[in-house]
């Protein structure tokens, strides 16, 4: 009895070192289980609200996704974003879903559960098709030389110049390419993309996408976009789940006050993937000499299985009851320069980029390609 007792004890002490260690990360000799300091944006701050004399507007001059591999042959991807689901999944937790079982892909997270499917999708490229078309570098070439409209253009309204402000007004304004050529010196326009905007009357124009509560805290704006939110990728608005957006003010010399080492973070369905393939392909590869459209469509038998399949690898997020993963997280890195919000265009035309029953708009990643 005596030797029953003193095992049990053994036991119960290996059991509540083990358990020890899993909380604190502290190695007593054996296997090192790691913590996770989930990646979020700062707090909001407490007090009343500490001013509203400044207002400004920046336009996201320069974007990465993370496409490309650090020193250490890791993909920068990892560690770009935030914890949007407050897991470390592939660390510490159990992932809430996975990819469809056809893909073969688990879950694993970046850096303190950073959140990044999407960035981790555009570094896959080369090895899903043996070549990369959207990097990091061309978008922003192209957004820089107005073949392209930037991801998003934010306006700040109500912040007081502190370091701290408990309480200002971030608009994120869809935009089209620019209409004429960009000097970046601030006196750019960009004409609004129409549905995304109103107008107020005297060239006035309001965002469908504002936060009224957005915050700062030590010169980090802390912005949130719920209900849809498009990330223009080449040309053309993805409609989001919800947004993040942080960033840090600073204002040079020239006295205007622009956003820094910024974050746009959160969760787009795989349904607008599919839907927004044609599209993208065709910004991307333009018209034939005869005016067609060089679209993806479902019929394009030798690339669209490999598009399905790109697209269903890279899914973390849960968004309705079924078992497998159908929305993905993002996060991109970005820096402004300031510039204009200008007019909403008048709606354009419906544009048929696949033949009747060859749109992949519809498709899911409930069955392999």
């Amino acid at each position: 009895m005596r030797g029953a007792s003193v095992l049990l004890g053994v036991i119960a002490a290996a059991a509540l070192a083990v358990a020890c260690e899993s909380l604190i990360g502290v190695d007593y000799g054996g296997e090192h289980l790691a913590t996770c300091d989930h990646a979020e944006p700062p707090a909001a701050p407490s007090g009343s609200d500490t001013g509203n004399s400044q207002t400004f507007t920046s336009v996201i001059y320069t974007v990465d996704w993370g496409d490309s591999d650090d020193a250490q042959g890791n993909p920068r991807a990892l560690s770009i974003g935030y914890d949007l689901d407050h897991l470390c999944t592939g660390l510490l937790d159990t992932p809430r879903c996975e990819p469809a079982s056809w893909t073969g892909v688990t879950i694993t997270d970046g850096t303190d559960g950073i959140d990044n499917a999407i960035g981790m999708m555009l570094h896959d490229q080369a090895t899903a098709f043996g070549l990369r078309p959207f990097t990091s570098s061309f978008l922003t070439d192209s957004i820089q030389s107005g073949e392209q409209a930037p991801p998003g253009i934010v306006r700040v309204s109500g912040y007081s110049g502190y370091a701290v402000d408990p309480v200002v007004t971030v608009e994120w304004f869809s935009a089209l390419k620019p209409t004429a050529k960009l000097e970046w010196d601030g006196t750019d326009v960009w004409p609004v993309r129409n549905g995304t905007a109103d107008a107020t009357g005297g060239s006035g124009v309001v965002s469908h996408y504002i936060d009224r509560a957005a915050y700062v805290s030590g010169y980090e704006l802390v912005a949130h976009f719920p209900g849809g939110a498009p990330l223009a990728l080449s040309n053309v608005p993805v409609a989001t789940t919800t947004m993040l957006l942080t960033a840090n003010l600073q204002q040079p010399t020239t006295g205007h006050w622009v956003l820094e080492s910024g974050i746009v973070a959160g969760i787009g369905t795989v349904s607008e993937l599919f839907h927004d393939t044609p599209a993208m392909s065709v910004s991307y590869a333009g018209y034939s000499e005869a005016g067609t459209p060089n679209a993806i469509c479902t019929n394009q038998t030798a690339l669209y299985p490999k598009i399905k399949t790109w697209f269903c690898s890279h899914l973390d997020t849960l968004l309705s009851k079924g078992p497998a993963c159908d929305a993905a997280s993002f996060g991109m890195s970005f820096t402004t320069r300031p510039g204009n919000v200008g007019a909403i265009a008048p709606a354009a035309p419906p544009i048929v980029y696949c033949a009747p029953g060859t749109d992949p708009t519809g498709d899911t990643c409930a069955s392999a390609p």
